[in-house]
């Protein structure tokens, strides 16, 4: 699984959600009538527009907030929040169009549900996605081959974080230094490939390495 497949899976169950979201929001506002009792019964139909409406700002908010640009490393909470600016952005363009254009089913409520049930349902796909990577990193799989160039306690402090954080998806597969004893970087678990003047010969010999961290 690629960083582009894993973008890409993350897209598409998005806009799921927020779909499945737009109907629990649907239920809980005409069904269940939470809050707030209504006289009148508008058909599910008469909704669907205003739905794809939302999808479609929502995936332009999404997208500008990079709510689909996964970094590694990032603490869910701040996944999170990135996710309820951008849901709660799209709603309130769709409340200004719908108050504009005024549709005769209409209702606040509903896209005030609509924003707790979306966020809601994303931020639980975002830690499904969490834990089935982890299990796949945990496993050798879909990991990015990495080469660390480093020196001193720099160096050092890379390789400790990706020997410790399995779960952000490196695999260092060495390591090069500047060729002096004192700045040595090695740990132990981790290949020494030389110095870092040899960097290119490495490039070469490691065709499918995916990144390289300069730590000097």
């Amino acid at each position: 699984m690629t960083r582009r497949d894993v973008r890409n899976w993350t897209i598409v169950t998005d806009l799921i959600l927020i779909n499945l979201a737009f109907v629990a929001a649907y239920v809980v506002r005409y069904r269940f009538k939470w809050f707030a009792e209504t006289t009148f019964d508008d058909p599910y139909s008469s909704y669907v527009g205003q739905q794809i409406l939302l999808t479609a700002l929502l995936s332009i908010t999404f997208y500008q907030n990079r709510v689909w640009l996964r970094r590694r490393g990032e603490f869910i909470v701040d996944e999170i929040s990135r996710v309820g600016y951008a849901t709660a952005t799209g709603i309130a363009l769709m409340m200004a169009i719908t108050f504009f254009f005024r549709p005769l089913a209409f209702s606040r409520l509903l896209l005030v549900w609509a924003l707790v049930f979306i966020v809601l349902f994303v931020s639980i796909g975002r830690l499904v996605r969490r834990l089935i990577l982890r299990m796949h990193y945990q496993r050798g799989k879909s990991v990015d081959r990495v080469l660390i160039v480093g020196c001193g306690e720099a160096g050092r402090s890379v390789m400790r974080t990706l020997l410790a954080r399995p779960d952000l998806g490196y695999n260092p597969i060495g390591y090069m230094d500047d060729g002096s004893p004192s700045n040595n970087i090695g740990v132990g678990r981790i290949p020494h490939l030389g110095t870092f003047y040899q960097l290119q010969q490495a490039l070469r010999q490691n065709k499918d390495l995916h990144s390289v961290f300069i730590a000097l």
